[in-house]
């Protein structure tokens, strides 16, 4: 009797995997598709340049938000430059020591580059939010935004 309960948990617990993975494989697919179709973006300063013109170019933004704009994207470039920046380093010591038998710094180095790599998404979907608010636009689930938000507060402290 209790053979067969866990084979049905078993297989409820894998049909549930395949019916959430097959979701996000329909919107990974539709993603990819739309990546597939923009030109590839070579650098951050063509990134910038492309935003800068996004914001100039719209012809719904009053002068007031485009500046908000501008000024938010020049100081999330700045941050996202900073992270770039220390990642940079880190990877660099990577290459250097990573023969060095120091488990423990490269375990560090690990830990920072993806406490790094969580500031990034952090940096830009903060960003995100507060274009959205700027231009007036009530997202229509804000609960990644604030869960986004309270894990950078997090690690900041950390």
């Amino acid at each position: 009797m209790k053979s067969n309960k866990i084979k049905v948990e078993s297989f409820l617990a894998l049909a549930a995997v395949i019916v959430f993975s097959g979701c996000a494989t329909g919107a990974s697919k539709t993603l990819d598709q739309k990546l597939s179709q923009k030109p590839e973006v070579t650098s951050s300063a063509d990134l910038g340049k492309e935003a800068q013109n996004t914001i100039d170019q719209d012809t719904h933004l009053t002068p007031d938000q485009k500046a908000q704009l501008t000024q938010l994207r020049v100081d999330t470039s700045a941050k996202l430059t900073a992270i770039r920046k220390e990642s940079l380093q880190l990877r660099d010591l990577v290459i250097k020591d990573f023969a060095a038998e120091n488990d423990a710094e490269l375990d560090l180095i690990r830990t920072r580059m993806t406490k790094l790599n969580k500031k990034q998404v952090s940096v830009l979907f903060d960003a995100v939010a507060k274009a959205n608010k700027i231009i007036g636009h009530i997202p229509r689930n804000p609960m990644w935004l604030n869960s986004m938000m309270t894990e950078e507060r997090a690690d900041t402290h950390n």
